[in-house]
């Protein structure tokens, strides 16, 4: 799996993240799933950490304003 990653990353130009289901009793949440590819987004890319709150429809809405701002 480790070479796949990182092919991907370094010939193809992809990011990858890598989320462990099973791990521990979050790793099934999606709203936990969702809070920490927040968390890696703002991380990775430097972008202006955002406080998310506990809520679906919230962390939906900071995934989606993440996710463009680094597409822009």
């Amino acid at each position: 799996m480790m070479q796949c990653i990182q092919t991907k990353m370094l010939t193809l130009n992809f990011d990858v993240f890598l989320n462990f289901v099973g791990a521990s009793r979050a790793s099934c949440n999606i709203v936990a799933v969702l809070r920490r590819l927040c968390f890696e987004l703002s991380t990775r890319f430097q972008l202006p950490v955002i406080d998310v709150i506990e809520d679906y429809m919230y962390v939906v809405i900071d995934f989606c304003v993440l996710f463009l701002a680094i597409q822009l």
